[in-house]
């Protein structure tokens, strides 16, 4: 269902490749899930706000479910927090995300790169 994109470049330009949030966009689509689009820039403040804002339209899980939504906190050097975002599989053991570096993968949620900084699951709200 997602072969297609492994490997895809990360850019936050949409004709070069997608962004953490862009590709959940498409996955979510996918397998049904609606998801609004908006123009994600690289700037640590505007995410933080982003998330801020449109958090409360999405109900926290405790536990993964199939295509929910995982978020991270991700500390950097300028003490700012970053999020990263990411579309839990079916195997509810993987994500799949795009990253720099690595462009659209999939990672084992339980690695302690990703789960030492996971902020929640996520659906969105009806």
């Amino acid at each position: 269902m997602f072969e297609d994109l492994i490997g895809k470049s990360f850019s936050y330009d949409p004709a070069i490749g997608y962004s953490c949030w862009s590709l959940v966009v498409e996955t979510c689509s996918r397998v049904g899930i609606r998801l609004p689009d908006y123009n994600i820039v690289e700037d640590a403040s505007y995410i933080k706000d982003l998330v801020k804002i449109e958090k409360p339209k999405y109900l926290k899980i405790e536990q993964p479910e199939p295509y929910c939504l995982v978020l991270f906190r991700i500390p950097n050097p300028k003490k700012l927090i970053s999020y990263h975002i990411g579309m839990v599989l079916l195997d509810t053991r993987f994500f799949i995300h795009a990253a720099r570096g690595t462009g659209v993968c999939i990672a084992r949620l339980n690695s302690p790169a990703y789960w030492l900084t996971r902020e929640g699951f996520y659906k969105l709200c009806n």
